[in-house]
């Protein structure tokens, strides 16, 4: 049973505190975060993608921010939220550039989700039932990690940082 509120309050927690929003290594050039995405952003964004979000994804977006936070550099936003490092395009406008690419054909329904550097992301594939984390390095490698898991995790482990 997962406990989606209580995840993502404790993700709104480590929010707040710029030291513990990514684990990106880096000085982001995020200096606040960005303002929960409003229900209808969530709606425009589901419609250009063509699929629902995982609730989890939902979630954060409604209550913690509009991206810019979360694992690697962060969490990407939605419409006028937090952009991709390299292309400056925000989740559903970078979803549609990979899909597009003929040279490099993109999974349908895989969420280019977390910017982990490098011009490394992180996605969560959509169309499985429990939507597995893909980590793309030299090509797409399944993890078979739920996002829910992966965001606990990665929770627990800047809880940790935050620790005395």
């Amino acid at each position: 049973m997962t406990d989606i509120d209580g995840l993502v309050a404790r993700i709104l927690a480590l929010s707040r505190e710029p030291s513990l929003r990514t684990d990106g290594g880096l000085q982001l050039p995020v200096i606040e975060t960005y303002p929960p995405a409003k229900p209808e952003a969530i709606a425009s964004a589901e419609s250009i993608l063509g699929f629902e979000l995982p609730e989890l994804l939902r979630q954060c977006y409604l209550r913690v921010g509009n991206g810019g936070f979360g694992p690697g550099h962060g969490m990407l936003g939605l419409q006028d939220g937090y952009p991709d490092d390299l292309s400056g395009a925000c989740l559903p406008e970078l979803y549609q550039y990979y899909r597009e690419d003929s040279d490099n054909p993109w999974p349908e329904r895989l969420l280019p989700l977390f910017v982990m550097g490098c011009g490394l992301i992180d996605s969560i594939d959509c169309s499985a039932a429990d939507f597995p984390v893909v980590r793309m390095d030299n090509g797409l490698k399944p993890t078979e990690i739920p996002p829910y898991d992966w965001m606990e995790q990665w929770a627990t482990n800047m809880e940790r940082k935050q620790a005395p």
